[in-house]
């Protein structure tokens, strides 16, 4: 009987790696399969447009849906009115802002990040480049964290409610001269919808003081012992509270 009862705990004990492992693969096809399928750039920040399951594989111009295949040689593509309703990030006119995104595939060419007053156009993006960078062979990004690029742009000083930022990727192998324009070229397509606006309002914390902990009265001295009373003023003098007027 103990011969028996131990035979399924040594299968079970076999089986234990075959299960570990069946997990692992599982775990690491559901990671890859988050993805865009054929997205060869995601854009991190500001937040894209479209949502994955919707660019695709961001082929298309100006932003990255549409029916151009990479050389954007339907006209109808080079104007992108589908501006997001729930996706749109407010900037202080002038401020410097950080554009961050991730390199899916390993191709040589430039990275351009451009600025649309009104809407998003192809041509009114090329008029106004915001920054333009080679893109070395290879899945290795600038910002020491993988394939992750940031570039750091400075916004225009003006004021727009219907402004656009577009990111993309010329992956035909050449990496140095700027991009004037991408049509006919290998291109990749993302955008990012945007307010630009005269001040920011204040995070909740701003403004506010570090006050100093308030003094015991002398009714709340009489209530607390010894004991209490150091436990009390060693865990003020750790934590002074902030305050706002």
């Amino acid at each position: 009987m103990a011969a028996y009862r131990r035979f399924p705990l040594e299968r079970m004990a076999r089986a234990l790696p075959r299960a570990a492992a069946l997990v692992a693969l599982s775990l690491f096809w559901l990671a890859s399969s988050a993805r865009p399928a054929a997205a060869h750039i995601h854009l991190l920040e500001p937040i894209p447009r479209y949502p994955d399951q919707v660019a695709g594989e961001n082929k298309s111009c100006p932003c990255g849906v549409g029916r151009s295949n990479r050389i954007c040689q339907f006209e109808e593509d080079y104007s992108d009115p589908d501006r997001s309703l729930d996706r749109v990030t407010a900037f202080e006119a002038g401020s410097t802002i950080t554009v961050r995104w991730d390199e899916y595939f390993a191709h040589a060419g430039r990275y351009r990040v451009a600025f649309d007053e009104d809407g998003a156009d192809l041509f009114d993006f090329n008029d106004y480049p915001l920054i333009d960078v080679p893109d070395p062979r290879g899945r290795e990004g600038n910002a020491g964290d993988g394939s992750i690029w940031e570039l750091d742009v400075t916004l225009p000083n003006v004021l727009c409610e219907n402004c656009t930022l577009q990111l993309i990727q010329v992956m035909d192998g050449e990496t140095e001269a700027p991009v004037d324009d991408p049509i006919g070229r290998s291109t990749y397509y993302q955008c990012a919808d945007i307010r630009i606006v005269a001040d920011l309002p204040d995070p909740p914390d701003a403004g506010c003081s570090v006050a100093p902990a308030p003094r015991g009265s002398s009714a709340a001295v009489s209530g607390v012992g010894v004991i209490g009373l150091l436990g009390l003023a060693s865990w003020a003098r750790r934590r002074p509270r902030r305050w706002c007027p």
